[in-house]
């Protein structure tokens, strides 16, 4: 199966090349993200765990990393039409297979007037929420260690459907509201209730299956005895459309954006595989550059609910809370220097009947601390370090401590083909 999915990639990729040398409208990249890290003494959420970062070893370690492997390919089929695709490759992880689909996009942009369009998008995206990840292959410019918020939505929310609205010119600003109409995206929620927010950059591919902690109330059978040690985010289990519904305003000098997604799944269906949790949430952010220096902040409020038991209550009910600030220096257009410093702060707060036996509260804050620097237009360095001090109720279940202090150091070089 890997030497198959190996043998198609190459094969687009030749094709892709060879695509974009022929005609301008289409266009082939390659991202590649190479570090060197010391890694905290906590063992990571990706290895069935609640360390809060990507890195992970007991007793610390130092180790290198093929940490992204990204395959973006965009075709221009007429001014106001375009096709986007965004695949990764996973070289640390296999959970579900090593190529996966991140993003497939078609957006439609036709002129409605002189200072008015319409913005259409169908297929696989992501919401229109994030104000950090603006660089190719959804990263960002700021930090390699994405926040809470957006490492939450990188690894959980994710859409197929249609997303839609006018956008409009004011003055030096542009204003876009929109709806949207998505499924396939049940299961989210799952992660913030059973494992909490992390820090990380790990984009999650569209047949992901990512790994649970090993908690005690997974061996419960009057609770969840059906649960597998995995959770499949994009995955449509109560056949019902969800909608969201947003604005984005952006200038040169600052961005503002809106996103409210309702509590629409039915928390008492599972499809033999994954649950559905009603897992519904408002987030707001806005940015402001003075000069060289640029201010973001953004805050996330929700609830997520699982399960139906005697009684009519959720097995499991949630709130959930996080928000950053995000300070970031650059000496010019370039860009070739970049200092960023972050604080983020989030929390769970069990809110069902079952605290002892399924303990889900958390409370936490990180410091990010970034510099990077681009030696050529290609290339940039960047140096991270990353400070998460949190404390979730069930690191019992695997007898840690419930407060952990964890340390991430990286050095990291990304290439972009």
């Amino acid at each position: 199966m890997k030497r198959r999915h190996g043998a198609i990639l190459a094969a687009l990729v030749v094709f892709a090349a060879s695509a974009a040398r022929a005609d301008d409208r289409f266009r082939f990249n390659v991202v590649l993200d190479g570090r060197v890290l010391t890694t905290p003494a906590s063992t990571s959420f990706l290895d069935q765990s609640l360390g809060k970062t990507r890195y992970g070893h007991e007793p610390r370690a130092v180790e290198v990393k093929l940490a992204q492997a990204a395959l973006l390919g965009r075709a221009e089929l007429r001014p106001d039409l375009t096709l986007r695709v965004h695949a990764n490759i996973d070289a640390e992880h296999d959970f579900k297979r090593r190529v996966d689909l991140i993003e497939g996009v078609v957006r439609y942009n036709p002129a409605i007037g002189d200072a008015a369009s319409l913005d259409i998008r169908a297929g696989v995206f992501f919401p229109t929420v994030s104000l950090e990840n603006t660089d190719m292959a959804w990263l960002s410019p700021y930090t390699t260690t994405f926040s809470a918020i957006n490492s939450w939505i990188g690894e959980e929310v994710r859409s197929v459907g249609v997303e839609g609205g006018p956008s409009f010119r004011i003055g030096e600003a542009q204003l876009r509201l929109f709806g949207a109409a998505t499924r396939m995206n049940d299961p989210n929620g799952t992660l913030l209730a059973w494992r909490g927010f992390a820090l990380h950059d790990r984009v999650s591919g569209f047949s992901d299956r990512l790994p649970l902690p090993a908690l005690r109330s997974f061996d419960r059978p009057d609770l969840f005895p059906d649960q597998p040690q995995h959770v499949q985010p994009m995955r449509e289990v109560d056949q019902r459309w969800t909608w969201s519904t947003g604005l984005s305003l952006t200038h040169s000098r600052y961005r503002i954006k809106a996103l409210y997604q309702p509590r629409t799944a039915n928390p008492g269906a599972f499809d033999g595989q994954q649950y559905a949790w009603r897992t519904g949430y408002w987030a707001i952010g806005a940015s402001r550059s003075f000069g060289p220096v640029e201010f973001l902040a953004q805050g996330l409020d929700g609830e997520t609910r699982m399960g139906i038991v005697r009684g009519g209550g959720n097995a499991v009910a949630a709130k959930f809370q996080a928000a950053y600030l995000l300070a970031s220096w650059t000496d010019g257009a370039e860009a070739r220097h970049r200092l960023s410093v972050r604080y983020d702060a989030f929390r769970v707060r069990d809110r069902d009947d079952f605290k002892v036996e399924d303990a889900n509260d958390e409370s936490g804050a990180a410091w990010t601390f970034a510099y990077a620097f681009m030696p050529a237009a290609r290339h940039r360095i960047t140096a991270e370090l990353l400070r998460v001090d949190s404390t979730r109720a069930n690191r019992r279940d695997l007898g840690l401590d419930p407060r952990a202090v964890e340390v991430l150091g990286t050095l990291s070089w990304r290439v972009t083909f």
